[in-house]
């Protein structure tokens, strides 16, 4: 995720190296996430010419989707990339496939080849 990640639990960054603006921000939304900051943050992103990539996986899909309608509503003329992710996580000797969305807003033109664009 990088040194501009947002922790899922709390929506606060877990650790910043240089300038805020300077990398790709990349945020796990979880359950306990405030979208508010999330929010504030994204927007800020965004209108550096910064790419915004939203993850969430099982019941938090929708907060997503919410999070990114919001700034795409706010700053206006973004392009977005979605796309299904699949990642496995192996705990007590058993493995389990988690199903999330990732969503990937930017002020420059992303693929438009892509089916999610």
């Amino acid at each position: 995720w990088g040194s501009s990640c947002f922790d899922a639990r709390h929506g606060k960054p877990r650790r910043r190296v240089g300038s805020q603006t300077e990398q790709p921000m990349s945020v796990l939304i979880g359950q306990g996430s405030q979208l508010r900051r999330l929010i504030s943050a994204a927007i800020a992103r965004v209108k550096a010419n910064q790419t915004v990539t939203l993850k969430a996986f099982g019941r938090n899909q929708h907060r997503a989707v919410t999070l990114a309608s919001i700034v795409r509503d706010r700053v206006g003329d973004l392009h977005q990339l979605n796309s299904f992710v699949e990642e496995k996580n192996e705990k007590d000797g058993k493995e389990r496939l988690f199903v999330g969305i990732q969503i990937i807003l930017s002020a420059e033109p992303l693929d438009t080849e892509d089916p999610g664009y």
